[in-house]
């Protein structure tokens, strides 16, 4: 029993997964411009567009202002992740992803198979290229950066010898959707 007198700490108030998400944004420093709505919270799994699957993990997901919208029918309806780390965010927000060795990527390590953008329909794979540690979120747990994204069509996509691997040639092909911060 308390007396009157104690006062009794205030638990801090629970944070959601989104909320935490985009409080780690600001923290890193991301311009909110770049910042769109209708955020939201996954579990595991996967979806199908066509004969394509894609793969997907727990995580946080904050659309962009930069989101393209599946248009016509056929256009930007294929999604693919890209890993990067966080010192690269605001200039891919700003620039977009450049095939090559862009001048603002201090983590371009080559181009095995040639120029381009090179992405997964695997959430999981495209989080092994975030080098990076992982960062803690105040909803408890540890994430990496993946970057959500639109494929303009099937003619964009050079597909590899690793199945995993996509490769984008043309960078009016690809678009940032959304930034996936997936737990570990």
């Amino acid at each position: 029993f308390n007396s009157p007198s104690t006062k009794l700490p205030l638990k801090p108030p629970t944070m959601s997964k989104t909320e935490a998400g985009l409080d780690l944004l600001k923290a890193k420093g991301i311009d909110e411009k770049y910042i769109g709505n209708g955020h939201y919270s996954t579990g595991s799994g996967n979806c199908k567009w066509g004969d394509e699957t894609f793969y997907y993990k727990d995580g946080i997901v904050i659309n962009t202002s930069l989101s393209h919208k599946p248009q016509n029918g056929k256009e930007w309806r294929i999604v693919a992740y890209h890993g990067t780390e966080w010192k690269n965010l605001n200039s891919i927000l700003k620039n977009g992803l450049l095939p090559g060795n862009p001048t603002d990527c201090e983590t371009f390590h080559g181009d095995v198979y040639g120029k381009g953008v090179y992405c997964s329909a695997y959430q999981s794979y495209a989080k092994l290229y975030d080098r990076g540690s992982p960062e803690n979120v105040n909803c408890g747990g540890k994430v990496r950066l993946v970057l959500g994204l639109r494929i303009r069509n099937k003619a964009a996509i050079s597909k590899t010898t690793d199945g995993r691997i996509w490769v984008i040639k043309n960078e009016n092909d690809v678009a940032v959707q959304d930034i996936n911060l997936t737990f570990e």
